[in-house]
Order: structure tokens, then C-alpha cells, then sequence
């Protein structure tokens, strides 16, 4: 049965889902049920009322099984004949059909603004894919029509944390009904490639400022090949300069010896004056690379990753997702950094400014709901770990090689015992290492009922069968039997990740071993939500 779309016509607001669940096909609407309940609560409070929307999906139909791998081909491999190709897409009859009505919906409605409920949605109306980057964007689709897409309610009934980042998408769509255009893009004005004298006369005003008294400065380095690319710096929302270090067609470097060793020492100066409070995002990255290279750290005083830490541990902590959060003007930027080679190196350039400013924005929004909500002292207690981790990273730890030569030998000895031991049992060579020969051993040769995971694939939670640690105690507890197989193999798993992570892992160029710690690491589980514990990660060298 075709569900089609109900609502007011004209509307300001247009509601496009994807297709329509089995309830909404039994009731002839769309966004009925629990997703269309939450929707509307939702929706409600955003101050949108649900009767004064257009509502309608992509396709009319439902696919077989409710998987839209039924209607586009996700992977080369799944393309068959009955496959055309729209907006690059591989797509069946139905999505052909349901595109081509919604084209006349949209112009029979005559939307201001259009949400996009999921991939599909958004795909259709802006030729985009993967609404986790995007959502909460403000785009236009190919009429020009303002469309700003969110995650569907049913993926938030999976993963409840999600409403609250659906509900400030509508927020964001509250603000823009009433007109058809954007009337919040910013005016930026960027120096990109700038000249020695640019460079000097900008860096000498924001010293001048200084001496004056404290200027919050936005701080943001790229890298490349392990050394630093650019260094970006803003002043305000909309004012920042990039300066090159590395391009194309300098293979000395962008500035001569004694151009670049002024534009360091210029930022030296600015960088560590007292009343210089840098803010940046992630801004252990940035230190190792500054200390590194120039032999100095800037005054950090806000990490906007670990403000969004102390505010929200739960919720993504990347500065993309910072930005569709606090930002009052977003567009999805993050992948503008990652350039091709024949592409204008301006585009990275303004990427690593575009960086800055959100980073301001961003921290000031931070900073104010911080004080707000009465965690002000919270995030400064975490802010105030910089500085101690940092050195605890730049000093890296002493590595006696005869004692490491040893370790090694020892667990590889003990590799082979649990190994001799499950081919002994077996009869053939495994590998713990591969989910596929797991499931095979455990689902199929030994017969045992298949535990599943919940995984998220293409936005979409779905559950996978499962052959980690967890599963295989409980398949070592309903089965005592297969108790000695299942040690073995988490033992292998265990010895492997201490061989290859710690004992294995490649020195500096000191001689000593580092690693990156990560202040906005962890929240601290079930056990201890309110607990805050650093993770870690290789060194970026």
C-alpha cells in the first residue's frame, strides 16, 4: 500500500522521512506509531506544532523487511539490472517514483525550510550522504529551498541519547520557518596566503592588544608528514589569519630560514604572553607539535573538548559535532581539510580557519552553559590536567631494551603453548584474531546458539552475531566443556595486544616510549557516570 503525504498546503515546514513503517502502511500517514509519538513531543518542544507541518516520505512504499538496502544498492557488489542510476546512486523503480513525486510535492507546498529525517531524505533533497556528519546543516536543496537534516526518530528510540541532538536540529529549524533564505551566513574575512608584511603587521597588533590586557585567542595548527602544515589564529567569529609553513611548489619550505624563524618567534611572543588565553580543540595535538617543532606551549586556557566533557560526557566531543551543536550558523566542514592534489591548497587554508572560529563560538557557548548549569568548577578542575598530562606526554617513559627483549620472548613462548594447545584440540590452525573464523568454530562447528551484538552500520542500529571477550564467557558459562577453548583464545587475544601495543611498540627518537592521553577520554561507565579517567592512544609521531 502507498502511503502519501498529509498536511497543510502551502506550508512553511515540509517533513521528509524515508519510507513508511508497517503501522503508517495499515494507517494510510506517515510518522505514525512510537517514532511519529516521539516525533511530535519532539517537535513540540522546539515550539513546532505537528498540524502546521507537511508530512511525507521519500519513497511510498515499504521495503521488504524495512531495510533500504532493498531500494538502493549500499555496496558495487549489491548493483543488479534492476538498478538505474540516480544522483549517483544506484537505486530501484520505487525510489525513482517516490523522487519524482516528492519533486512535485515540494513544489505544491512551497516549504521555507525542509527537514530531512535520515540518509535517504537527505540524500534526495541535497545529493549528500551520511546524516551523522550533516545533520543539523543548513543546506539548500536544487530549488533552492533551505533544508536542514537531523537523524529519524526511529534511530533515536535506539539510541535515546540522540534526542537531544534531533531536538536542537528542530531548534535550529524553529529559528529559520519563517523566511527562504538564510539570514545568518557569516561574513568571514580570512587572510589566506598572506605576505611577510601580513603576517607581521597582524601578528604586531594582536601583541599591541595584549599589552593592553587578556584577548582570548583561537588556536589551530594542520600537520603533515609529522611536521606543522599551517597555523591558524583567529581574534573573533569571523576575523583569522593562516599562516603557510608547508605548500606546493616550496619544497624548501613556504618562507625562507630567516622569514620563518621571525613568524616563530612572533608567535612565541604571542602565544605565551601572559595575558594571551589561548582556547583550541583538542589542544594536546597542537602542543606536542608546537613543542616539538619550536621548543615552546602556548598559555592554553580552554580546551573545548574538555568543557564539552565536563558538560555532556556522554555525547560526541569532535568539534564538527560541537559545531551543529553551538554554532548559530553551521554547515558540516570537516572534510573540507582532507583536499585532493589537485585541488587548491586555499581550500585546507581556510578549513584550518573555519576551525578557529567554530572553536571560539563553540567555547563561549561552553563557557556560558558551564556557568549555568553550575559546572563551571567541574570544568576547571579538568581544564587544569592539561598542562601535568602534556608533561607526562612530552617526558614519555624509559625503556630498558634488555628487559623488553625479554618480555618479548616470554610471551611469544606462551602464545605457542595456547596455541599448540587449540590446534592440539581442533585439529587446524585458528586465528582469535578473525570474527569470521570465531563464528565459524563457535556458531557452525560447535553448534552453539549465536550471541549478538547491537553495531551501527550506515546510521542504522542492527544486531550482528558476536565472538568478543563478552560472548565468550558467556558461551564458556552456559558450557563448561568449552571453558578450557575459550580461556586459550582470550588468553591469545590478551598476550597478542600486550606484545604488539606495549612490549613491540616502536620507540622515539630518544629512545623512549609515548603515548597520547586524552583528558575527554572516558565518563566513566555505568559504575561510575559522575567519574572522569583519561584514555590513550599512540603518539601522532
Amino acid at each position: 500500500m502507498r502511503v502519501k503525504g498529509v498536511g497543510p498546503i502551502p506550508s512553511r515546514i515540509m517533513l521528509v522521512g524515508e519510507f513508511p513503517t508497517e503501522q503508517e502502511v495499515s494507517a494510510g500517514e506517515p510518522f505514525l506509531g512510537a517514532a511519529g509519538q516521539e516525533l511530535n513531543r519532539m517537535l513540540g518542544e522546539a515550539g513546532i506544532l505537528r498540524s502546521e507541518c507537511y508530512v511525507t516520505n521519500v519513497c511510498k512504499v515499504r521495503p521488504f523487511g524495512g531495510r533500504l538496502e532493498a531500494f538502493m544498492a549500499l555496496k558495487k557488489k549489491d548493483i543488479t539490472q534492476e538498478h538505474r542510476t540516480l544522483r549517483e546512486r544506484s537505486v530501484t523503480k520505487e525510489v525513482i517514483e517516490g523522487y519524482q513525486e516528492l519533486l512535485v510535492e515540494i513544489e505544491m507546498v512551497q516549504p521555507n525550510i525542509i527537514v530531512a529525517f535520515g540518509n535517504l531524505a537527505m540524500w534526495a533533497l541535497t545529493g549528500r550522504w551520511g546524516v551523522l556528519k550533516w545533520r543539523g546543516s543548513q543546506l539548500s536543496s536544487d530549488s533552492s529551498i533551505k533544508v536542514i537534516p537531523t537523524i529519524h526518530p526511529s534511530a533515536v528510540l535506539r539510541e535515546w541519547p540522540m534526542r537531544a541532538v534531533v531536538l536542537n536540529d528542530l531548534r535550529r529549524v524553529k529559528r529559520h520557518m519563517t523566511s527562504r533564505q538564510y539570514d545568518n551566513v557569516p561574513a568571514w574575512k580570512f587572510q589566506i596566503r598572506p605576505s611577510l608584511m601580513q603576517v607581521e603587521q597582524t601578528l604586531h597588533k594582536l601583541l599591541f592588544d595584549l599589552n593592553l590586557g587578556e584577548l582570548w585567542l583561537d588556536l589551530d595548527i594542520e600537520t603533515r608528514h609529522g611536521h606543522i602544515e599551517t597555523f591558524g589564529i583567529s581574534w573573533s567569529r569571523t576575523e583569522g589569519i593562516c599562516i603557510p609553513f608547508i605548500a606546493r611548489g616550496h619544497p624548501e619550505g613556504y618562507w625562507s630560514a630567516d622569514e620563518e624563524a621571525f613568524i616563530i618567534h612572533a608567535l612565541y611572543r604571542l602565544c605565551t604572553h601572559p595575558n594571551a588565553l589561548i582556547r583550541w580543540q583538542n589542544g594536546l595535538y597542537d602542543a606536542q607539535y608546537i613543542h616539538r617543532h619550536w621548543h615552546f606551549i602556548p598559555n592554553g586556557r580552554q580546551d573545548t573538548m574538555i568543557s564539552q566533557h565536563s558538560l555532556f560526557a556522554a555525547l560526541p566531543k569532535g568539534l564538527g559535532f560541537l559545531g551543529s551543536m553551538y554554532a548559530d550558523h553551521y554547515v558540516y566542514w570537516k572534510d573540507e581539510g582532507k583536499i585532493a592534489s589537485d585541488e587548491p591548497e586555499e581550500k585546507r587554508w581556510t578549513y584550518n580557519l573555519q576551525d578557529c572560529v567554530y572553536t571560539r563560538e563553540v567555547g563561549e557557548v561552553l563557557a556560558a552553559s558551564l556557568a549555568s548549569m553550575g559546572l563551571a568548577t567541574v570544568d576547571a578542575q579538568q581544564q587544569e590536567l592539561f598542562y601535568p598530562v602534556l608533561r607526562a606526554m612530552l617526558r614519555g617513559v624509559r625503556v630498558l631494551p634488555e628487559i623488553k627483549g625479554k618480555m618479548a620472548l616470554d610471551i611469544q613462548e606462551e602464545l605457542s603453548k595456547r596455541e599448540a594447545f587449540l590446534y592440539s584440540v581442533l585439529g587446524h590452525s585458528i586465528n582469535p584474531s578473525s570474527p569470521k573464523q570465531m563464528q565459524t568454530l563457535f556458531y557452525e562447528d560447535l553448534k552453539q546458539p549465536p550471541i549478538y551484538k547491537r553495531v551501527v552500520i550506515q546510521g542504522r542500529t542492527m544486531m550482528r552475531p558476536t565472538c568478543d571477550d563478552e560472548a565468550l564467557q558467556k558461551i564458556a558459562a552456559r558450557e563448561p566443556l568449552l571453558r578450557p577453548i575459550t580461556n586459550a583464545i582470550a588468553d591469545i587475544r590478551t598476550l597478542y595486544k600486550f606484545l604488539n601495543d606495549f612490549v613491540l611498540m616502536p620507540l622515539d627518537q630518544d629512545g623512549r616510549m609515548r603515548c597520547s592521553f586524552n583528558i575527554a577520554g572516558d565518563a566513566g561507565g555505568k559504575s561510575a557516570p559522575y567519574s572522569y579517567r583519561l584514555s590513550s592512544s599512540k603518539n601522532p609521531f
